[in-house]
């Protein structure tokens, strides 16, 4: 993360929790001389392709840790990682998001005052902290977008690769905002109307103060808003979308609204990334992110073993795909043909054993007595070639059942049906 502005503050000022961040930033000059000493630097820098990665997500809209366009506050943005992080630990090594713009900071420090700017600081610094916390400050990485004008998005998008017309999606999408847009708060003062209004797609509220005269009525502010958050948004897709190409990554987007701007325009075909970004793993998300992280770590080798057995299977799928199928709908087949069934096999194999093992009445033949462990993945200890045992009657070969351990734990698949088994154990 050390790429990021707030990330080199907090680790070159040797900052660890919360409390210290905000002892040191008490005196509302640091915060400013923090915010346009980042300003400064960023002048000096050009946006150029990140140190080269296999896999590599760029998160955009709806997965969105700056705070712009989306909602704010520190819990909002938490989620957000949480959700990057379930939707992407399969497949990627880097996620590549935004973080709070030091420019975002100056208008704050500028509009509201130097109070509200080191706020805005610090729910940042939480989110930071929170990230390293988890374990997941080497996988989620701070990146410079570039900042497009919005007067010339089309060119912005042909020279993405996107050749939508962006005049129309952004029409559209100003539509489908103005349907939901919702007034949270609306009071008319001298200086214009105040307004918070939420568009609940995005899960964005976007608040200011109409000033021009005469003061519009309630509907037509809410679309002249509406119209304004389609027009980010769009440009906010085109930035991501050159920022994808650039690093040759895929786009990871949680919000759906604007996914014709989003084709492929140079393939028209989802790419492997695609498919795993939209690919849902079974109760994966009931698993603490955190402790989700620390198994892909510490069990590195079977991670390896399942993410090529995955690619493996997206691969032979997008080699077989019509024109009209997208990277949803190839994900929902990789899952429904391949991972399920496997999955169920694994399942069928260790409920085999466990079964077996679970009998009250363990007698050995030949050997005398033989310990066993009864538990899901807890397969008796071999004692002897060809040893046999007289469970409730029936006869079994622990060579056999040594094979079938062997098939599991070698499975490719075997390191994800141990987690869908963690999973399901913290709501059981």
């Amino acid at each position: 993360m050390t790429g990021y502005w707030l990330s080199r503050w907090i680790e070159n000022s040797e900052i660890d929790t919360l409390d210290v961040a905000r002892q040191r930033l008490s005196d509302p000059r640091a915060a400013e001389e923090l915010i346009f000493g980042a300003v400064d630097d960023h002048t000096k820098k050009a946006i150029l392709p990140l140190p080269e990665a296999r896999h590599q997500l760029v998160a955009s809209s709806g997965l969105n840790v700056s705070g712009a366009l989306a909602c704010a506050s520190t819990e909002c943005i938490k989620k957000q990682v949480d959700q990057i992080l379930y939707r992407s630990w399969h497949y990627f090594d880097n996620v590549l998001v935004t973080g709070l713009s030091p420019w975002s900071a100056i208008d704050t420090l500028k509009i509201v005052g130097p109070e509200a700017a080191r706020d805005k600081i610090l729910r940042h610094i939480d989110v930071l902290l929170y990230i390293r916390n988890i374990g997941a400050a080497d996988v989620i990485r701070f990146s410079e977008r570039p900042n497009y004008c919005l007067e010339h998005l089309q060119q912005h998008a042909h020279e993405a690769g996107i050749l939508s017309d962006v005049e129309d999606v952004t029409e559209r999408l100003g539509r489908l905002l103005e349907k939901e847009a919702a007034f949270l708060a609306l009071k008319e003062t001298p200086a214009g109307l105040k307004f918070a209004l939420k568009f609940p797609s995005v899960d964005y509220v976007n608040t200011g103060t109409y000033g021009a005269r005469p003061l519009p009525t309630s509907d037509v502010l809410a679309g002249i808003v509406s119209r304004e958050a389609a027009r980010g948004i769009v440009a906010q897709l085109i930035r991501d979308s050159a920022f994808a190409r650039l690093n040759e990554a895929s786009l990871g987007q949680a919000a759906r609204l604007s996914d014709p701007l989003v084709t492929n325009a140079a393939t028209g075909a989802p790419t492997s990334g695609d498919v795993a970004f939209n690919l849902s793993l079974p109760v994966i998300d009931r698993l603490p992110v955190a402790e989700l992280l620390a198994v892909r770590h510490h069990e590195a080798a079977d991670f390896q073993a399942f993410r090529k057995a995955l690619q493996r299977a997206i691969t032979e799928r997008l080699s077989a795909i019509s024109s009209g199928d997208t990277a949803e709908s190839v994900a929902d087949s990789v899952y429904e043909d391949i991972i399920e069934p496997a999955l169920i096999t694994l399942d069928r194999k260790v409920d085999h054993a466990a079964k077996i093992f679970a009998k009250k009445s363990v007698v050995a033949a030949s050997v005398g007595t033989v310990a066993t462990t009864v538990g899901l993945l807890a397969f008796p200890p071999i004692t002897a070639a060809g040893l046999a045992v007289l469970v409730g009657g029936m006869l079994v070969n622990y060579n056999e059942l040594l094979k079938e351990r062997k098939e599991v734990e070698l499975s490719d698949l075997y390191f994800l049906w141990r987690l869908t088994d963690k999973a399901a154990a913290h709501v059981s």
